[in-house]
């Protein structure tokens, strides 16, 4: 019994244990290996905490699903992204970015109604409620639907610098489409 008991404080000692501090380094490696298009040694390292998930609280598991999802959708693989952007808990500060990031995603993946569906229960406010519309009415365009484009692009305010040129372009796209 003492033996045990002495293997299991080795066992303790010589294994590394997943605390918070790890939890937080690797995070923010993965972080790095993203920016610095290490995308695959990003997957790997995000891969790596997901095994362990059991010793995760949600949001950590949030975050990994969130940075995965992302991951992959720099990679181009969409299908891949949303599943992991779909598991990011409504509570999460990552939720909004998710259901944007999986919105794009049906949008290049031509699943306008899927897409449509997601940005359309997306409850925000301000700025972002101008990037669901602006999101919303490119996909009216991408599907020629003109009356959807107007009514979602009726909530353009141009006021949000990051958002107005795109505003503006879009109303030129569809005035050069529908002539």
């Amino acid at each position: 019994m003492r033996i045990s008991i002495i293997l299991y404080f080795l066992f303790l000692a010589f294994t590394p244990a997943l605390s918070q501090n790890n939890f937080s380094e690797e995070i923010r490696f993965a972080k790095y290996l993203q920016k610095n298009n290490a995308y695959r040694d990003a997957i790997y390292v995000l891969n790596s905490l997901q095994a362990n998930n059991n010793l995760f609280n949600d949001s950590q598991n949030d975050t990994i699903n969130f940075l995965l999802g992302e991951t992959y959708y720099y990679l181009k693989s969409l299908d891949t992204s949303s599943s992991y952007l779909l598991h990011v808990n409504h509570e999460s500060p990552y939720y909004l970015p998710s259901q944007f990031y999986s919105a794009f995603n049906y949008i290049y993946l031509r699943k306008s109604d899927t897409a449509v569906s997601m940005l359309s229960n997306i409850k925000t406010e301000s700025h972002l409620n101008e990037l669901k519309q602006l999101n919303l009415s490119a996909n009216s365009l991408l599907q020629r639907d003109y009356e959807s484009f107007k009514k979602y692009s009726a909530d353009f305010t141009f006021t949000y610098y990051g958002l107005s040129s795109e505003q503006k372009r879009m109303n030129e796209y569809c005035n050069q489409l529908q002539h």
